[in-house]
């Protein structure tokens, strides 16, 4: 492997970011942590047996070192892929089964897996890249990724382990999720890094704050609904009463979650993350309809049944009493999570119900709610000022005054 800096990277076309061109070995580990915590030995071969945590220690630790030597671009940082950016990557514009087509000869090309690595890990880039040069995208080690889903990390590309007897473990779609706990460390885990703009997601240890642009629209909305650890960050404190860093943040009034988006706003422009010209608020009604339906016209965005719904909802048949975790649920089909239960979510628009004066609009249902209360096109009232165990909020990324 012809190293050309302390680790080659590969710029993804059209977007704002870089990946590893390989995982990271065990010399790279090495030189970086002062030790190899491996299995397999070889300074050519994926690091393995490092958890998420350890991995994130590790990009922290990297950056802090290349910015010192002068070899990190001013803003940016290293840290782990998420989810969503390791696809990318390994696809490199397919949308077959593995990066270089549909069947097993094709995988064997590419990757090291069960039916062709004797149950070990092989130094990396020995086999053939994808269409845009990086290698080892499939099979080798498992690698972790920021994502946070079923109260654990997320790892992509599946591994050598003879005990993975299943090519799909490999495919490009697939997503691994380890004993629930990303302290979990074993022989065919290991990771890859991205070079990124700092602020472009909030980095390992916290939650990606990830926004998804609408087909044909100006705006872009929240990937998830802002999070207690998101809500803390920004505003100082933390309301909600189902305490959980990464569920939703609840018991907050219309006027806060405004109050948010402006403190939000600030923070992002004097960072040099935001053009003037953008500012985050509260979706309307209609700009939250869109982004929930993802183009279709179901009662729920999955679909007309109860069943439909519990796929991608936390409602009153299966929450428990309790909000959950964001993003645990499947995703609409523009990638957005939990737009019905878990929480109402705040929205823009006011309405005047005789005396009750000019309440404002929540969507989506939440952990209380029947099914009725969770479709597509309800909608509720609620006081602006007062705040509910039920209602939380997402935020929309648009051009000021819009």
């Amino acid at each position: 492997m012809n190293m050309k800096s302390f680790i080659e990277l590969v710029k993804i076309p059209n977007k704002n970011y870089s990946i590893g061109k390989y995982p990271v070995t065990q010399a790279e580990y090495k030189a970086i942590m002062g030790e190899n915590p491996s299995h397999f030995r070889g300074g050519d071969r994926p690091v393995e047996n490092v958890s998420w945590h350890d991995v994130c220690d590790f990009c922290k630790k990297l950056t802090a070192r290349e910015r010192a030597l002068g070899r990190l671009p001013k803003g940016f940082k290293y840290r782990l892929p998420t989810s969503e950016e390791w696809e990318v990557a390994c696809r490199a514009g397919t949308t077959t089964w593995f990066g270089s087509g549909d069947t097993e000869e094709d995988l064997a090309r590419v990757a090291w897996y069960y039916k062709n690595s004797e149950d070990e890990t092989h130094p990396v880039g020995q086999k053939a890249p994808n269409a845009w040069g990086i290698y080892d995208m499939h099979g080798n080690v498992w690698e972790w990724c920021m994502d946070y889903r079923d109260s654990g990390r997320v790892c992509r590309g599946g591994s050598c382990d003879s005990d993975n007897r299943d090519a799909d473990y490999c495919e490009s779609s697939h997503v691994n999720v380890p004993s629930g706990n990303p302290n979990y460390r074993d022989r065919y885990r290991g990771f890859r890094v991205v070079l990124a703009p700092v602020g472009q997601f909030e980095g390992c240890g916290q939650d990606p704050f990830e926004i998804v642009a609408i087909p044909g629209r100006n705006f872009s909305i929240g990937k998830y609904e802002v999070t207690q650890k998101q809500y803390e960050a920004i505003m100082g404190k933390n309301p909600s009463r189902f305490r959980g860093e990464d569920r939703p943040v609840e018991c907050v009034s219309w006027h806060e979650a405004c109050d948010f988006c402006q403190r939000l706003t600030v923070r992002e422009r004097a960072a040099g993350r935001l053009p003037e010209s953008l500012e985050y608020r509260l979706p309307t009604s209609e700009e939250w309809e869109v982004a929930c339906r993802a183009g279709t016209t179901t009662r729920f965005c999955s679909g007309d049944t109860e069943a439909d719904l519990a796929r991608v909802a936390w409602y009153d048949e299966n929450s428990e009493d309790e909000t959950h975790p964001v993003g645990q649920k499947a995703p609409n089909a523009w990638g957005i999570y939990d737009m019905h239960g878990n929480v109402w979510e705040w929205c823009m628009d006011y309405r005047n119900y005789w005396d009750w004066g000019s309440n404002r609009i929540v969507r989506g249902g939440s952990w209380y709610n029947s099914a009725n209360f969770c479709k597509s096109s309800c909608d509720n009232i609620a006081d602006p000022v007062t705040g509910s165990i039920g209602i939380g909020f997402r935020v929309v990324l648009a051009p000021v005054g819009q």
